[in-house]
């Protein structure tokens, strides 16, 4: 199926430079003064927005959260053949803290370079997986060094969302990133330098349903009983597949080349019990200049190319019936979801906004592309 081209992309998190410099948060664990004789690894995780309206959107708090108070993040390296050659361990003098008050967009890291690493590698690739649930994650027995692939650790699976309400304590949603480096030198007693920055996609699309206020004589109380998701996964998987080097799917913000067109799927399939089952949407914003109300939903990805297509279904509190959203192009406000080339597939890190909005009583529908973008920075740099 191919990209449809009026959905837009949730922003990736990119990877990029920072000071050592820079103030820790009181979240932040200390460490003791580098050695010497060790090469030291410091990178900042920072969400920045842009104003360019390129088909991108700024994420917020949650969205961009790495559960770091509860380790729930890991950081390894792999050969240019994808084998696995060793970890960033947090337990090997790595201090990591976030900025509450910049909504987590900024963590800053540092750490002693794994001796694995150092010893053996100038060519390599950074892999980091962040919210997969500390069970999820392979256990040391499970990295054999030269053995183990990348395919071997992206086989982690997590459930779908019920509560769509985003919490360290709740949902967070999982993330992975890779980028490949080259004639990478190591200097005992420095900070090593990785130049390009590394990109991390979320696990899960985010599907929202903007009710604009509306002039219709008869309908201005006009508001949702309920918005629902109907036909979803009970389960996705944190990574994408085959994805081992950063040109797979980070093109510097390209419209319509960026992030992950394929899906990932688990058993490679729709669940089988989809027909009847549905997810009740949050209400995420009250009224406000223009809007009577804000909808959202995280969910894994799904295929719609079958009879057994997604769909929302909005019941107004005037209406004795509900109506249907489609994912699929619009015109005019209408869509033919028979037509399946119309149809848009459920991609992670993707958004799928609809606004809707009453024209003589009657639902028109105008799906919505981001129009900002957010950076995710992480970076190593010279001390």
């Amino acid at each position: 199926m191919s990209k449809a081209k009026t959905y837009g992309y949730l922003g990736a998190t990119f990877l990029a430079a920072a000071s050592l410099l820079c103030a820790c948060s009181d979240e932040a664990r200390q460490m003791e003064e580098p050695q010497e004789e060790t090469v030291q690894l410091s990178l900042t995780i920072q969400t920045r927005a842009t104003t360019a309206a390129d088909g991108y959107e700024a994420g917020s708090k949650y969205e961009n959260y790495i559960n770091v108070a509860d380790g729930d993040y890991r950081i390894y390296f792999f050969d240019s053949g994808n084998k696995y050659i060793t970890t960033f361990d947090s337990s090997d003098n790595i201090a990591i803290g976030g900025y509450e008050d910049q909504e987590y967009s900024t963590y800053h890291v540092i750490g002693k370079a794994p001796q694995g690493l150092v010893d053996n590698a100038s060519d390599f690739k950074i892999v980091m997986l962040a919210n997969w649930g500390t069970d999820n994650y392979p256990s040391d027995a499970d990295l054999e060094v030269g053995e183990t692939t990348i395919d071997d650790i992206c086989d982690a699976t997590f459930d779908a969302f019920t509560n769509f309400q985003l919490s360290p304590s709740t949902n967070l949603i999982p993330f992975y990133g890779v980028h490949e480096y080259k004639n990478v030198t190591f200097n005992q007693g420095e900070a090593t330098l990785l130049d390009g920055s590394l990109t991390l996609l979320r696990a899960m699309a985010k599907v929202e349903v903007i009710l604009e206020e509306n002039d219709d004589v008869g309908y201005e109380d006009a508001d949702f009983e309920y918005v629902r998701l109907y036909r979803y996964n009970s389960k996705g998987y944190c990574a994408p597949s085959g994805i081992y080097t950063q040109d797979s799917y980070d093109h510097n913000y390209t419209y319509n080349l960026d992030f992950v067109d394929d899906l990932h799927l688990v058993n490679n399939a729709n669940d089988t019990d989809t027909y009847g089952k549905y997810l009740t949407m949050l209400q995420s914003e009250e009224a406000s200049d223009g809007v009577i109300g804000k909808w959202i939903a995280y969910v894994p990805e799904y295929d719609n190319s079958g009879d057994d297509y997604s769909y929302i279904e909005v019941k107004l509190n005037y209406s004795y019936t509900p109506d249907r959203i489609y994912f699929a192009n619009y015109t005019d406000g209408e869509t033919d979801n028979t037509d399946t080339s119309k149809r848009y597939d459920i991609h992670r890190n993707y958004l799928y906004r609809f606004r809707v909005s009453l024209v003589d009583g009657y639902l028109r529908v105008d799906p919505e592309k981001w129009e900002k973008t957010f950076d995710n920075v992480f970076e190593f740099e010279d001390q």
